[in-house]
């Protein structure tokens, strides 16, 4: 046999075991870069839908101050301080949102989308009553509608934290 043979065949040999373990390595990385967006993937829905519950419960809360007349002894001030509070997990994460997977990042946005709209129009209450054009009626129409909307919101916290918000006591 020649010596050339021998050379290319542990040549051979090698670039195998070189393949073979370049294959494993990269099904390692794979598995663990996996892991890693999963739990980032957890994390953020944990946070998103934290401030989600707790948003979904301060407007409702606020709603039902803004439908207390103006009159009973309620300053101005604080009828300006009546507006939904500002959001921060929310924004820093919406680009994110995809990693939650497409039912649960429509939802999740949906549910966001109907807040905002309810935080306008907990506004145009405000405006309202800044304005001397208090309407009880109106007010709680507004409520109602955000009550409505409110097992929604709960059933998307629920499955971005796996606790279900209870919202059924803020608005009565």
């Amino acid at each position: 046999m020649p010596n050339w043979f021998g050379d290319a065949l542990g040549s051979a040999i090698g670039l195998a075991a070189i393949l073979l373990g370049a294959l494993y390595n990269a099904r390692l990385m794979r598995r663990r870069d996996d892991k890693i967006m999963n739990d980032e993937a957890k994390a953020i829905a944990a946070a998103i839908g934290a401030e989600m519950g707790v948003y979904a419960e301060m407007l409702g809360s606020l709603y039902m101050q803004a439908s207390v007349p103006p009159d009973s002894g309620k300053s101005m001030a604080i009828v300006r301080a009546l507006r939904a509070p500002d959001l921060t997990v929310w924004p820093a994460m919406a680009g994110k949102v995809g990693l939650l997977g497409p039912d649960l990042a429509g939802r999740t946005v949906r549910s966001w989308m109907l807040l905002s709209m309810h935080a306008r129009m907990l506004q145009a209450s405000v405006d309202d009553t800044l304005a001397g054009e208090w309407d009880e009626k109106r007010i709680r129409g507004r409520a109602d509608f955000l009550k409505m909307d409110f097992p929604k919101i709960a059933d998307t916290v629920q499955a971005l934290t796996g606790a279900r918000p209870d919202l059924d006591y803020i608005i009565p």
